[in-house]
């Protein structure tokens, strides 16, 4: 029924946008942060149990199969490409504990994005964050902070830039996605 699915998601996204718009109205006691800490720690003791009934290698590949299908229903799916992302480091900054790599790939065929990959200073396998540079108020000096303090800790981070899809209209095809310029000059 996408039907029902659909106005249940539409639901929640209106919910949630008339929740932000009024989080004026919380107060500076700040409620709104409140209400979705518990929202989010609630949310972390599902997981939390999730992932304690798992006992056996079957029942974590069953669990990391579901969890990326979740995933990818979530982001709508990945577009159908494989093709190479001819990346470039073009600079690259050296700290006593990590290091930073400037890099650029495209991510499809002409779509160009560029990123700082952050790591620990010693070669090794790490785990892989990414990280999607975003509008906030704190802006990039508190990114890089969250960045560095993660490579020192151990990880390895993607932090980039999306590419400028607001004056981009996306046609997705069944071989690859293809990007138009738009006249129209609207937001994505």
């Amino acid at each position: 029924m996408p039907g029902v699915k659909h106005k249940k998601v539409m639901s929640n996204v209106h919910r949630v946008a008339l929740l932000f718009s009024s989080a004026a109205l919380w107060g500076a006691d700040g409620q709104f942060l409140k209400w979705m800490d518990r929202i989010a720690q609630e949310q972390l003791s599902q997981r939390e149990a999730a992932v304690a009934r798992v006992h056996t290698v079957t029942e974590a590949e069953a669990r990391k199969q579901a969890v990326r299908a979740k995933i990818l229903e979530l982001i709508g799916g990945l577009p159908d490409y494989s093709g190479p992302l001819n990346a470039q480091i073009t600079g690259r900054i050296e700290t006593p504990k990590y290091v930073i790599e400037k890099v650029i790939f495209e991510s499809l065929p002409k779509v160009f994005v560029t990123a700082n990959v952050y790591r620990p200073k010693e070669p090794g396998r790490y785990p892989g964050v990414l990280m999607p540079m975003g509008h906030w108020n704190e802006g990039k000096p508190a990114a890089q902070e969250i960045a560095a303090n993660l490579a020192m800790k151990g990880f390895a981070l993607v932090v980039y830039t999306a590419p400028p899809l607001t004056s981009m209209v996306i046609r997705q095809t069944s071989r690859y996605v293809e990007t138009q310029e738009s006249n129209a000059g609207s937001t994505i």
